[in-house]
């Protein structure tokens, strides 16, 4: 699957906005609304064990996985300094 992926372009046009190619977090400056999740919830689990298929599978290379610990829920998208939703030269 990875290999499709990869031969359509989705990973070399994923890469750049908030995680770089191994991975590792860009600046992305911006607001938004979230909801941290229950660590010992369900939802919690099975998106471990969701992340831990996609990874067997092969799919590992396309996705940058945030830690357990960090799981969210983003419930509003705010403004940003990618999308043209902060204007020009403003600092935040």
């Amino acid at each position: 699957m990875s290999e499709v992926l990869e031969q359509e372009g989705w990973i070399e046009n994923a890469i750049g906005e908030k995680f770089n190619a191994k991975g590792e977090v860009l600046p992305f400056r911006g607001n938004t609304l979230i909801c941290h999740l229950e660590q010992d919830s369900e939802i919690v689990r099975v998106t471990g064990e969701m992340v831990d298929a996609m990874k067997a599978a092969g799919l590992g290379r396309c996705y940058a996985f945030l830690p357990q610990s960090s799981y969210h829920m983003t419930v509003f998208n705010g403004a940003n300094d990618r999308h043209g939703t902060i204007r020009p030269g403003h600092k935040t």
